[in-house]
């Protein structure tokens, strides 16, 4: 995996935070957590939704973050279209910051223009049982697929749950 060289900037997409934490949102804010307490000259930005700031706001975050706030909109509070908004939203930040290596906490921000990132898949249910999980499947199946080709192979990061080991599937990879 290669460095973060001196002056580079990490995107952290956190915008699934949501008003009601869920395992995902959980996941994202105690990584926030842990980035807080590093000592490191590497500068942050932070995306959020404007639902999550409750959850964020005993966090204290060192010079070198910045907490960018959109939209309550792109926010797994409002379902199919919430989720969507945040695909779109993670491909928007993908063409505004081509330099910066993009931290994508949710499989659902995964950028499909963008090579520089880390995509956190949390769990591989939608292509076990295609038949609960139509949109998601298709989801998984190509697009998702498709964002992780494109993604440099020394920068791509694959994080699955530990139930899920056994269960990695070649013709996703």
């Amino acid at each position: 995996m290669t460095c973060i060289s001196q002056g580079k900037i990490v995107i952290i997409n956190a915008t699934n935070i949501a008003l009601k934490l869920d395992g995902i949102g959980v996941y994202s804010l105690n990584l926030l957590k842990g980035f807080v307490k590093l000592e490191t000259d590497i500068k942050f930005v932070v995306f959020l939704n404007r639902n999550s700031e409750q959850h964020i706001r005993n966090i204290n975050f060192p010079d070198n973050f910045n907490i960018r706030w959109v939209t309550p909109f792109i926010s797994p509070d409002y379902n199919f279209r919430g989720h969507f908004m945040r695909l779109l939203y993670s491909n928007l930040l993908s063409l505004r910051y081509r330099k910066s290596l993009i931290f994508n906490t949710s499989q659902i921000e995964a950028a499909f223009f963008k090579s520089d990132q880390v995509i956190t898949i949390h769990d591989l249910i939608p292509l076990l049982f295609k038949e609960n999980h139509k949109k998601q499947y298709c989801y998984y199946k190509y697009m998702l697929k498709y964002a992780l080709n494109r993604a440099k192979a020394s920068n791509r990061a694959l994080s699955i749950a530990e139930s899920e080991r056994t269960i990695r599937s070649s013709s996703f990879m």
